[in-house]
């Protein structure tokens, strides 16, 4: 039993220092280790908020506020290009007035005119050669159109669709048109012309009729409705360019129609006078008598009628 408790002695004695030598050892280096741990973890706390967070946050700073004025920026610049849309879309609408209708409409003159002439060549032949006086044989060629009066009636027509056309244009030039409708005023203007000479057609008759004049009444109304079918023909060419040219080149051309009607007009009153004396005794001062009272003081009345009315 001694022998026992010795040897443990012995042992614990000799382990005590090597125990010791062991712990010495372990216990410096994580000392040291934690102290410079600790030491060195402020600084690189330091180094990372201080250098490295601070540094970045001032760098990144100024590119948010440029992508922000960037943002702002193309935000302005899409408000101004829809402001314009926006005030299209509330300006007041005006209603949009083509030239498509009276390309239709010259089209299909154009294409009676044509036909016509097609299908009654006769007619336009002796008509050209009775207007113009390129014969003697003048009674005769009045015969021959008198024997035909349908083409006759389509190009009275033909003279009353394009005299309308064109008052309803004047009155749109010169600012005394009453209705906003284009094509309304032209029926009106048509139906007027046609009014006006179909009842000046019918006193010529009665007057004839009255005083046992009937054939010199005859040829005068002859002349009358020749002459208009000239100026309906004349007129069709003037209304295309006065409507599809440039102002310039329409003023131009509105000019030469007023020059164009004028000297058929006096054309007429030349052959009418011839009319006159070969037919009747009656001197130029009794044939001015007659034109101021059945030309001049009639459309005189229809334009004080027509202010009266609209």
């Amino acid at each position: 039993m001694n022998r026992i408790i010795i040897q443990v002695i012995i042992g614990l004695l000799i382990l005590q220092p090597l125990s010791a030598q062991v712990h010495s050892d372990s216990l410096p280096p994580v000392a040291v280790d934690s102290v410079s741990a600790s030491a060195t973890a402020p600084v690189l706390l330091a180094d990372s908020a201080g250098v490295h967070t601070r540094i970045d946050s001032l760098d990144t700073l100024p590119d948010s506020l440029k992508t922000g004025a960037a943002v702002n920026d193309s935000l302005q610049k899409a408000k101004e290009t829809r402001m314009p849309v926006e005030l299209r879309k509330d300006a007041p609408k005006r209603a949009y007035y083509g030239k498509d209708t009276f390309f239709y409409v010259f089209i299909a003159l154009i294409l009676i005119i044509g036909l016509l002439r097609q299908f009654f060549p006769k007619y336009f032949n002796d008509f050209s050669r009775i207007f113009f006086r390129r014969t003697l044989k003048q009674r005769q060629l009045y015969e021959q159109i008198i024997q035909t009066p349908v083409p006759s009636l389509l190009l009275n027509i033909f003279f009353f669709i394009t005299a309308g056309i064109y008052v309803s244009y004047l009155l749109n030039y010169f600012g005394l048109q009453k209705i906003d409708n284009f094509w309304i005023q032209t029926f009106y203007a048509s139906m007027g012309v046609a009014i006006i000479y179909l009842a000046k057609f019918s006193s010529l008759k009665l007057a004839g009729w009255l005083f046992n004049l009937s054939s010199q009444t005859d040829d005068y109304t002859f002349i009358v409705f020749m002459i208009n079918k000239a100026i309906g023909i004349f007129l069709l060419p003037c209304l295309i360019l006065i409507i599809f040219c440039k102002p310039g080149l329409s003023n131009s051309v509105l000019t030469l129609s007023w020059l164009g009607i004028g000297f058929m007009f006096l054309y007429r009153l030349y052959l009418s006078f011839q009319i006159a004396r070969n037919r009747v005794s009656v001197n130029l001062f009794h044939f001015l008598l007659y034109i101021l009272a059945f030309e001049i003081i009639p459309l005189l009345l229809i334009y004080k009628l027509l202010l009266m009315v609209f």
